[in-house]
């Protein structure tokens, strides 16, 4: 099943559903105005970020391309955005990595897929993207199981792609209130389609308010001014 990479095509194709019904499109689905883009390239720098700013789906892929580099490992967590900017499509076709994501999902043995599971998510670069960045410099990273979550901490890097639609304004109060009114009711519906489950949920939840000061700068985030995911 082809499933829409927007909030707002996925919303449109399944009007009505129910999981959906109290959503807000058009306050968390239009793409940022250029001030509180700008303003949350700002924040996310301040805060002790990479931040890479562009313009399109384009950009961004060829961005993501060149963040790490030939012979490192690297694993993903699920993205809508990665895959419509191409770059999953990407590391599927690419021998550059070595890509626990890969290796996981060719290897039939439960305990060999389980360790590594566990070691993609200390890879040299771990790809995933944001619920949604405060334009102050905050962002939030949530999912049922753990396999994006699990990712921010032990990899040596990691690469968030987001579009100018995850940002609100304000801190993580505002972040928070995006992921449970926006996200989580449309991650239920596109689970629902998929998996064929009652719904989704929020069962983990990562707060990044800043990098740490002592080390060297491992968050790396692609800004996209255009519209990507939900």
């Amino acid at each position: 099943m082809s499933i829409p990479f927007t909030g707002a095509e996925l919303a449109k194709a399944h009007a009505g559903n129910a999981l959906i019904k109290d959503i807000d499109i058009a306050k968390y689905s239009p793409a940022a105005s250029d001030a509180l883009f700008q303003k949350a390239v700002d924040g996310l720098t301040k805060a002790g970020f990479v931040v890479y700013p562009v313009a399109t789906k384009a950009e961004a892929l060829e961005k993501l391309k060149s963040i790490a580099p030939a012979g490192a490992s690297v694993s993903n967590g699920y993205s809508s955005s990665a895959v419509d900017v191409g770059f999953i499509d990407f590391l599927k076709s690419t021998d550059k990595y070595k890509n626990y994501h890969a290796l996981l999902l060719a290897e039939q043995d439960q305990a060999k897929q389980a360790k590594l599971r566990q070691e993609g998510y200390a890879a040299d670069y771990f790809f995933s993207s944001p619920n949604a960045i405060g334009s102050d410099g905050v962002f939030v990273i949530a999912d049922l199981t753990g396999t994006k979550t699990a990712g921010t901490g032990p990899s040596g890097n990691l690469v968030l792609l987001a579009g100018s639609n995850k940002i609100v304004e304000g801190g993580k109060d505002a972040a928070l209130k995006r992921l449970y009114d926006y996200v989580v009711p449309l991650e239920s519906l596109r689970s629902h389609l998929v998996f064929g489950v009652e719904k989704s949920a929020a069962n983990n939840v990562v707060v990044v308010s800043g990098a740490n000061p002592w080390g060297p700068k491992r968050i790396h985030i692609v800004l996209v001014k255009e519209s990507l995911g939900f």
